[in-house]
Formats: structure tokens, C-alpha cells, sequence
């Protein structure tokens, strides 16, 4: 038995160098995320009224062109474009739409995937120093037991802080994308319905 808690503690210890590695580059690319995040927020709340105004108009005006002008540079914008453009084809305008519903699932998998491994890493983080700090306090050795307590506790920070901005950021784009996919939809029936 004492060799399989050797052996156990030799793997643990291996993982703390790449948990804590992985966890930094999480938090890189979290700051990174919420950044995009930031200027897509911006972009939305200056197109806003735009968008809300085609939407309003798509019924009754039949030029679109126009219309999709008027609205902010985004892929959701290409996405109306694209439409508009292979709208005498049904099989393309679905090809388009679930394109683009794969573009939005990928960038909705990258905000869970910060949401759930920042945890599971700053966890990873936490328990490897805090068996380590365990021990020194058996020997005495308390100040290699705060330093110890110290990583421990700061991982566990970082790892929740990259999960709090995995989970706003995927909150937010989740609603956003299906805003966009049920515009999507209507525009879709209604190009196809003029067409009859």
C-alpha cells in the first residue's frame, strides 16, 4: 500500500507543473474572450436599432439591399447578405444558415470550455500544494506550509475568475446567437414565401 501512495504521489506532483501552466494560458485567453466579448457587446448596442429596424421593415420592404446597408459590418449581417444573394436556391440559403449556426456553436464551445476546465484546473491547483503544505505542518516547517497554502489559494482564485468569465461570456453569446438564428429563420421564411 505504501507503494501506491508513492506512486500516486509521484503523478500528483507531475500534474501541478502543467495545471498551473494550462491554467495561465486559460486566463490569457479568458482575458481575451471577455475583450471580444466587450467590443461585441459594443457593436450590438450601436447596431442595435438598425437591426431592429430591418427586422420591421423585411416584410413589407422589398429592397432588402438597402435595408442590410444601413445595419453594422458583422457575420450576422453576411449571414442576411448571403440569404439574399442564393435566396432562388433553398438547399443553399440552408447550407448558409447552418453554417453559420456551427460558427456559433464552436464560439459557445470555447466560453464552456474556460467555464469548466478553469475550475477543475484551479482545483488541481489548490489540492496538489495543500497535500504538500500538509506535510510540512507534520514536520514543523511552517513557512514552507504558508507558501505552500499561498499557491494553493491563488490557484483556486484564478481557476474560478477564468470560470466566472467563461460563464458570462457563454451566457451572453447564447442569448445573442439565438436572437440572431431566430432572425435568421424568419428572413429564411420569408425570402422562400415570396418565391411561391
Amino acid at each position: 500500500m505504501n507503494y501506491v501512495n508513492q506512486f500516486l504521489n509521484f503523478i500528483s506532483d507531475g500534474l501541478l507543473l502543467p495545471a498551473v501552466t494550462i491554467e495561465i494560458m486559460l486566463l490569457f485567453s479568458a482575458l481575451w474572450a471577455a475583450g471580444m466579448f466587450g467590443r461585441d457587446l459594443w457593436q450590438r448596442l450601436r447596431g442595435a436599432g438598425a437591426v431592429r429596424e430591418f427586422i420591421q421593415l423585411a416584410p413589407l420592404d422589398h429592397d432588402w439591399a438597402a435595408s442590410i446597408g444601413k445595419m453594422p459590418v458583422s457575420r450576422f449581417r453576411e449571414v442576411i447578405q448571403s440569404l439574399l444573394d442564393t435566396s432562388n436556391d433553398r438547399r443553399v440559403a440552408t447550407y448558409c444558415l447552418n453554417q453559420f449556426e456551427n460558427e456559433c456553436q464552436r464560439e459557445l464551445d470555447r466560453a464552456r470550455m474556460l467555464t469548466r476546465l478553469g475550475p477543475i484546473l484551479g482545483l488541481m491547483g489548490t489540492l496538489i500544494p495543500k497535500g504538500h503544505a500538509l506535510g510540512q505542518l507534520a514536520l514543523g516547517d511552517v513557512s514552507a506550509m504558508t507558501q505552500n497554502l499561498q499557491v494553493a489559494f491563488a490557484n483556486t482564485v484564478v481557476g474560478l475568475f477564468i470560470g466566472a468569465v467563461g460563464f458570462v461570456i457563454q451566457q451572453g453569446r447564447q442569448r445573442w446567437y439565438k436572437q440572431e438564428l431566430d432572425t435568421l429563420d424568419y428572413l429564411y421564411s420569408l425570402l422562400f414565401e415570396e418565391k411561391r
